[in-house]
């Protein structure tokens, strides 16, 4: 089976990935790291670790699409640069397999310290309890991260290719929901994932920011308003109690998240008007009569 992780600047959660990975009960996987050019020791550290390095220039959603074209594996693992696996992991899921196409896998957040983690952890713990209907491609919060490479494969190539040079936000989603389209045969591991969050508010504005300012690629796309309808209070989250840091993280989030729409929206208006200006200028305003 291959795990595929897309990296950026990974260097300081990256080690703790790919120990978690060579730790694994089940020990015939392979490794595919697709490295977006970092400047740091990401390409090194996937290196000593013997993972499989391409590099690409594109952004999140084409790293995992060129992650997945050098897979040999029957089954994908879609891990992130800053997860942590439990070290049963992939032998539960490939167990579960001949059951499912695709698998859920139940996430926590790793090692919180600070009040933005815990905040995480609260939200992905509300998450977890809620269940079944965080299945859902449209509304839900839960997304497959093990696949059949029958499943993914032909969901990949849905996809339309000039996404992959920009997508960021919500790449995840946008490949479940084409696969969702293929098959709902969607299962759960329990316990099997755990996420390294932002450490305080500035490292949350700051990746928030940054997917908020790759959603404007979306424009024109069918994932246009699935990616809006994304950003919303959890399904079910009314039948539970203690909601309330959930709530406070999606406010955290979005605010951040829509400065950097508004913040990329501008500058593409700018850049147009530029341009305009440019070619204007660059055209004789004189039409009149020449002097002989």
């Amino acid at each position: 089976m291959s795990v595929n992780i897309p990296t950026f600047n990974s260097a300081k959660t990256l080690p703790t990935t790919l120990r978690s990975v060579a730790q694994q009960s089940y020990q015939r996987i392979e490794v595919i790291v697709a490295d977006s050019y970092s400047q740091d020791q990401t390409a090194k550290i996937a290196s000593e670790f013997g993972a499989k390095l391409i590099s690409t220039r594109d952004k999140l959603l084409g790293a995992r699409i060129r992650a997945f074209n050098q897979s040999r594996g029957q089954y994908v693992l879609l891990l992130d640069s800053d997860q942590v696996l439990d070290p049963t992991t992939v032998e539960r899921c490939i167990a579960s397999m001949e059951q499912f196409d695709m698998l859920m896998l139940e996430e926590d957040s790793y090692n919180p310290k600070t009040w933005i983690q815990r905040l995480f952890q609260a939200d992905r713990r509300m998450v977890n309890k809620i269940g079944r209907s965080q299945f859902d491609p449209q509304s839900g919060a839960m997304l497959p991260r093990f696949y059949k490479s029958t499943i993914l494969g032909p969901a990949l190539e849905k996809i339309p290719s000039h996404l992959a040079h920009h997508a960021i936000a919500h790449d995840h989603a946008i490949i479940y929901l084409e696969a969702s389209r293929l098959s709902m045969r969607v299962g759960l591991v329990r316990q099997a994932i755990y996420s390294t969050e932002p450490e305080n508010l500035f490292g949350l504005w700051k990746k928030n920011f940054r997917y908020g300012r790759s959603l404007t690629c979306l424009r024109n796309t069918p994932y246009w308003s699935f990616a809006w309808g994304k950003t919303r209070l959890r399904k079910g989250r009314d039948q539970l109690n203690n909601s309330s840091s959930s709530t406070a993280l999606l406010f955290l989030k979005s605010f951040a998240y829509l400065a950097g729409f508004a913040t990329d929206g501008a500058i593409r208006i700018l850049g147009t008007s530029l341009a305009l200006d440019g070619r204007r200028t660059s055209v004789d305003p004189y039409d009149g009569p020449r002097p002989s």
